[in-house]
């Protein structure tokens, strides 16, 4: 099992990881039909318990290969969802986007980059501007759109505002520090946003009752941040649980 800068129960891990492997094996004689009837919801869920699966399966130090693979399998899910208009939140969308980034599906993650806000909102989902803000900042980035510092000046406008829960800040702060700094080619400032995001990714789920759970054990959308440092030319060497430049590799 991998080390963890949070205390991570191996047990609960393995029973979880198990879980959605039964789960997966249930619902997966279900996709044909469910491909037929355009069934997005379908797809979701099984596109998030293979995610599940994949990230347990990292966690438990199964070979990067078979990571990366159930991670295909995933965003493959999530493509079929997104291409049958499935309902989404923004928080949702960031890890869309982030791993069709982080696995270089560029078809997948440009579409994704271009979707308005009105495409992730979620009447049911109350998520802080701060959330739809480093959602757009990070579409931007990936397009290298000339929007981007309009964008990114908003977002860091929003956080000096502090109107936004302890989470919404943990979540996006540090992203916005790596967006800004991949979007000036700035390696220092790289550095630094990388060092704010592990300490940030661990507060947000430092919870007890989180430290298992598969959102804790793998930085999805900082990874993704990391992929297209990498292509700008930024150097990433930090060895870290949460952001394995390993799954970058190939």
């Amino acid at each position: 099992m991998r080390a963890y800068p949070h205390k991570v129960d191996e047990e609960i891990l393995g029973e979880n990881r198990q879980a959605a492997e039964e789960f997966i094996d249930q619902l997966t004689p279900e996709a044909p039909g469910a491909e037929l009837e355009k069934n997005a919801t379908f797809f979701k869920m099984l596109g998030k318990e293979m995610l599940s699966y994949g990230i347990y399966s990292y966690a438990s130090a199964e070979p990067t290969s078979k990571v990366i693979e159930k991670l295909q399998q995933a965003n493959l899910y999530f493509t079929k969802a997104i291409a049958f208009e499935i309902i989404m939140d923004p928080y949702e969308y960031i890890d869309y986007l982030a791993l069709a980034i982080i696995l270089t599906d560029a078809p997948q993650a440009r579409h994704l980059a271009a979707f308005p806000r009105t495409r992730y909102s979620h009447e049911d989902v109350e998520a802080g501007e701060i959330i739809y803000l480093l959602s757009e900042t990070m579409g931007l980035l990936l397009l290298a759109s000339k929007e981007l510092a309009e964008r990114l000046a908003a977002a860091q406008q929003e956080l000096a505002a502090k109107k936004m829960t302890r989470y919404d800040r943990l979540i996006a702060e540090s992203l916005i520090g790596l967006i800004a700094a991949i979007a000036a080619r700035d390696q220092n400032a790289f550095n630094q946003a990388v060092l704010a995001r592990q300490q940030d990714f661990k507060r947000a789920h430092g919870h007890p009752s989180e430290r298992d759970m598969p959102e804790a054990l793998l930085d999805i959308p900082g990874l993704a941040l990391v992929r297209l440092a990498l292509a700008r030319g930024l150097k990433y060497t930090t060895q870290s649980s949460y952001l394995p430049v390993e799954l970058l590799q190939r």
